[in-house]
């Protein structure tokens, strides 16, 4: 390994070269990185979303639903089908294995469903992909100064705000909620319209009649061409009250003209707000909320700057108008990212303090700090060839690799740095120090390269959030070792003063390491049953540490979700959500709270929840001030005990960053348990009986089932014998029915520089009214009551399917007081006490099946990384006993892990065994450059005690220089109480605690089981 160093001090200028061409290259990548939140993720998930018109769920289930799954479930990939089928539409998720192939089979399910998408009893077909921003990256609330004129606003942010953000790069769409729109309303008198023999249905057919323009061809004359056109587009709305309806008493075989009927005459016609699909409020005041989407794969920080100096021009030109951020990604994302920068900056710096510490020399402290900045640019350069952007997890991972990327060149250094106290030439110690320790640097970064390579083999969502940040790493490190073996050697040449007399001082005081390593040595057994031991009772606290799928979020917001009985209106959501907002002041005090937004009814179009949230839903968004005098998590308790006794609310809360919330994966409460049977009323009793167990849990809040959402419905059953002896038919009825009850649209005219839609409104009815329904039919009236029977019921609100089967779900969030895995044992216990019946099962999913999935993948990605150390140490040491002593500093790691979240008292999740995996190329490092040492020493005569004992004597200081610059690097991470710091904490954790055991450990543990494994294999006695 002395070509290296050679050839690099030999060479100055060359390498000099190579180092500006990296340096060039690293800064010109770094200045085109896209820079994100998180990763993008190409999920393998389809969507089919089916628009049925008014049809019931159960109907749409059985004629479209179950004939659909069963086509679905034979193409290739597909591991799971589930559906959500509600009134008049359904959605069909399918999910396929992550390695397959989504444009193929994007494809092949359009051809498979294409003779569904032109069924008449299907309005609309559509199938879609995952789309990861689905959620607005920006969300406003709008109001103009007076806090009134919506319409207006309206019609300023469509004609002016919306085309402006639409044109940007990258913007996707922007759409509004809240919007009140005029409508031309032509309210018609029933008792007119029946006595001049007119139905609804004639009223809008004759507007639409009169209201366009129709081309009627041309003519030539005289060279020139006229275009014909014949126009009777109304341009007022008092232009309607003189369009004549039908001539009353017309005979034509009589020669009897009759008399015009005016619309006037049966109607009344004014300009007013139509009825809202949703309502915004900000702090109690109406206003319009302004959803900004983001195209895939785009930049979002740029994108949302371009947006916000959009709006800044906007708001300066537009004075009266007023906006206010409830959620801006961009400005999370520049956050989080600019801490963990800074996390790693500090870390360096507190690397390069242990360095001057440890070496008391500016010269060879400024080598290593020299070769940091170098190996984190080169590293920016792969990143760029590899399409990765900067985002949490890569970014993570250099922060993760800031101290790891001193280690190999503190190696090097300290070994030239011995071979100066020991008097050679700078030259002869630079190849020296830096040849001797060639083979252990590449073994500790291969062994360390090794562990991240299951993260990228890892299926599922784990493995396509921390890929990003294994390539992050396994770059780092080979720019760092590049950097250790040519760059270090060449600098020290240049910076580090020349010791003209060998120095007879130890590298390191360490009397008081060699005597308790000496009786270490001579109490091998005392030894290892005490490392044991130790490793023995910390495993066993993990059933008391528990586990969940993800950190428990640490936001200054709060978003509280609600339900009320299907079926309730929008304007009672609306009062609904006025009345909490109201509760909730008087609950905080003015300085604790920021703002409310809410928001009652569907979401906007692009939203992924457009589809699940109707008119009885809505949600509210809290903002806490910094100096809050309390912890959202306990405001949770007191609103819901303050909200659980309203009778038909549901209210779900959820305290998840947007990085939190990428991982996630959908937005199900935490705790799902879904109930699976034959019979349908058995499935919903025995969902009934656990949701009622599951309420008496302290443990589960806002506990709630999939069957409570009943819809109420009007059959109307009509007599077929009766309607055919009449001259009836069902469509003629229903339709009269239909246009009734429903505002019917009648095209538009221009009004107030909009486009004004003119509708025709019967008057309100109730269900009596209803049943005395007037139904005309060749001038003779028949009462709905003597042609259909009324039925009122209850219709399900939603119908879930799983697999091809139906399925009943029970929803709760949980309170953190315990383990979330020790929750779930608590449930599951509890519904082992109810017995289900033969054929039904209850399995707890959601967080929890993400949490078993996860924990499984990388638990195979430790155990691969394991091996693979193994067979890099065996190739390096070209032993297989040597291996496996340096493989026990790994169980030695996972006790500083476990007793750092026993003591913090957090659960383990998966960021947490993220850590543990790269433990496992990390902490062998130490016992690497041990066990080198060792074998060189012997290999130079000495003895196996005596090579132990000066080995642990020359190593001391560089393993303890690796260790502690590795732990201080990744402080500031472990520390952050910042944005994403739930994120980024759990990992940092428990690499310190685990590097910090391992590193104690290994200094007398490893030496001991080396003379134990050494001593029984060749039967050597050794004496120091």
């Amino acid at each position: 390994m002395r070509s290296l160093p050679r050839f690099s001090i030999k060479n100055p200028v060359t390498v000099s070269m190579l180092v500006l061409a990296v340096l060039l290259l690293g800064f010109i990548s770094f200045s085109r990185l896209g820079t994100n939140l998180m990763p993008e993720i190409d999920n393998p998930r389809l969507f089919v979303e089916i628009d049925a018109g008014e049809r019931p769920p159960a109907e749409i289930e059985k004629q479209l639903v179950m004939p659909i799954e069963a086509l679905i479930v034979r193409q290739k990939g597909v591991v799971n089908v589930g559906s959500h089928i509600m009134s008049g539409q359904a959605r069909i998720t399918i999910s396929y294995a992550w390695q397959n192939e989504m444009d193929q089979a994007f494809l092949e399910l359009q051809k498979v469903l294409a003779p569904y998408a032109t069924r008449n009893d299907v309005e609309e077909l559509t199938i879609s992909r995952y789309n990861p921003n689905a959620d607005p990256v920006v969300q406003l609330a709008l109001s103009d100064s007076s806090g009134k004129n919506l319409n207006q606003l309206r019609l300023l942010v469509h004609n002016v705000l919306r085309p402006q953000l639409v044109r940007l790069e990258g913007v996707a769409d922007v759409a509004l909620a809240g919007e009140r729109e005029l409508v031309v309303e032509v309210q018609t008198n029933a008792e007119q319209l029946l006595a001049y023999g007119v139905t609804l249905s004639q009223v809008a057919n004759t507007i639409q009649s009169f209201n366009q323009n129709v081309s009627g061809g041309y003519i030539e004359e005289k060279g020139q061409r006229f275009v014909v056109r014949g126009s009777s587009a109304i341009t007022r709305p008092s232009d309607l009250d003189d369009l004549v309806i039908k001539m009353a008493g017309s005979n034509p075989n009589a020669g009897r003209a009759g008399s015009p009927v005016f619309l006037k005459d049966v109607a009344y016609i004014e300009v007013l707000e139509g009825r809202p699909s949703s309502i915004v409020r900000m702090n109690g005041q109406e206003c319009l909320g302004l959803y900004i989407y983001k195209e895939n794969r785009y930049n979002t920080v740029e994108m949302v700057g371009a947006v916000f100096d959009a709006l800044d021009d906007f708001t300066r030109n537009h004075p009266g108008v007023h906006l206010s951020i409830v959620e801006n990604q961009g400005e999370f994302i520049e956050a989080s990212i600019s801490e963990v920068s800074d996390s790693a900056l500090l870390g360096i710096f507190f690397a390069i303090v242990v360095l001057f510490l440890f070496l008391r020399n500016w010269g060879a402290t400024l080598v290593v700090s020299m070769a940091i900045p170098l190996s984190v640019v080169a590293t920016f350069g792969l990143m760029y060839f590899n399409d990765l952007t900067l985002n949490l997890m890569t970014l993570g991972g250099l922060a993760l690799g800031a101290g790891m990327l001193v280690d190999n060149a503190i190696i090097v250094l300290e070994n030239i740095y011995r071979h100066l106290e020991l008097g050679k030439p700078v030259k002869e110690a630079a190849i020296e120090g830096a040849g001797e320790v060639g083979g252990a640097i590449m073994a500790s970064t291969l062994t360390t390269v090794v562990v991240f390579l299951p993260i990228v083999y890892l299926q599922g969502i784990s493995g396509e959030f921390f890929k990003d940040q294994a390539w992050t790493v396994a770059f780092s490190l080979f720019c760092s070792l590049a950097v250790a073996l040519m760059v270090v050697p060449l600098l020290s040449t240049k910076l580090i003063r020349h010791k003209r007399r060998p120095t007879t001082r130890q590298p390191m005081k360490s009397e008081f390491y060699q005597n308790l390593l000496l009786k270490a040595l001579n109490h091998k057994v005392w030894v290892l049953g005490l490392a044991l031991l130790l490793m023995a009772g910390s495993y066993a606290l993990l059933p008391v540490i528990g586990s969940s799928f993800l950190p428990v979020a640490a936001s200054d917001e709060l978003e509280i979700n609600i339900t009320l009985p299907a079926g309730m209106r929008l304007q009672r959501t609306n009062e609904t959500l006025a009345s909490m907002e109201r509760s909730i002041r008087q609950l905080l005090s003015p300085e604790d709270l920021k703002w409310i937004y809410s928001h009652a009814g569907p979401s906007v179009a692009g939203s992924d929840q457009s589809f699940t949230r109707s008119e009885h839903e809505g949600f509210m968004k809290l903002a806490f001030s910094e100096d809050a005098a309390f912890i959202p998590g306990e405001l949770v308790l007191q609103l819901d005990s303050l909200f659980t006794g309203v009778p038909g609310l549901e209210v779900q809360y959820s305290q998840t960053e947007p990085a939190l919330q990428a991982l996630a994966g959908d937005d199900d409460a935490p705790f799902v348990l879904e109930v699976r049977g034959p019979d349908m009323d058995q499935l919903q009793s025995l969902t009934a009986e656990i949701g009622e167990r599951l309420r008496q849990s302290p443990d589960l809040l806002n506990v709630s089932t999939s069957f409570e959402e009943e819809a109420p419905e009007i059959d109307i059953r009509i007599d077929c014998l009766k309607a055919g002896m009449l001259g009836l038919d069902i469509p003629g009825i229903i339709s009269q029915v239909q246009a009734a009850l429903q505002e019917q649209e009648a095209g538009s005219l221009e009004q107030y520089g909009d486009r004004t839609a003119i509708q025709v409104a019967g008057e309100d009815l109730s269900i009596r009214d209803l049943q005395s329904l007037k139904i005309l039919q060749n001038d003779q009236t028949y009462l709905l009551s003597e042609l259909a029977e009324v039925v009122v019921g209850r219709e399900p609100g939603q119908i879930l399917r799983d697999n091809q089967s139906r399925v009943g779900k029970i929803y709760a969030d949980v309170t953190r007081h315990k383990p979330f895995d020790q929750v779930v044992e608590d449930a599951e216990a509890s519904v082992a006490s109810i017995g289900l019946p033969v054929g039904y099962s209850a399995l707890v999913t959601g967080d929890e099946q993400r949490r078993k999935e996860s924990f499984s993948q990388l638990f195979f990605a430790l155990i691969l990384s394991v091996v693979l150390v193994y067979m890099v140490m065996a190739a390096q040491f070209e032993s297989l006993i040597h291996p496996f002593t340096i493989l026990l500093t790994i169980p030695l790691a996972g006790v500083g892990t476990i007793l750092a979240f026993w003591l913090l008292g957090t659960s383990f999740n998966v960021m947490a065994f993220i850590g543990v995996v790269m433990l496992g190329g990390i902490a062998v490092n130490d016992s690497i450059i041990l066990v080198d040492a060792i074998n060189q020493y012997k290999i130079e005569g000495l003895p196996l005690r005596a090579s132990i004992m000066q080995a642990a004597r020359d190593r001391l200081r560089p393993i303890l220089m690796t260790s502690l610059t590795t732990m201080l690097a990744l402080l500031p991470m472990a520390l952050s109480i910042g944005r994403s710091a739930s994120l980024r904490s759990p990992l940092a954790i428990a690499v310190i605690a685990g590097l910090f055991t391992s590193t104690l450990l290994t200094l007398v543990v490893i030496p001991t089981v080396y003379e134990l494994f050494d001593r029984s294999g060749r039967q050597e006695k050794s004496t120091l």
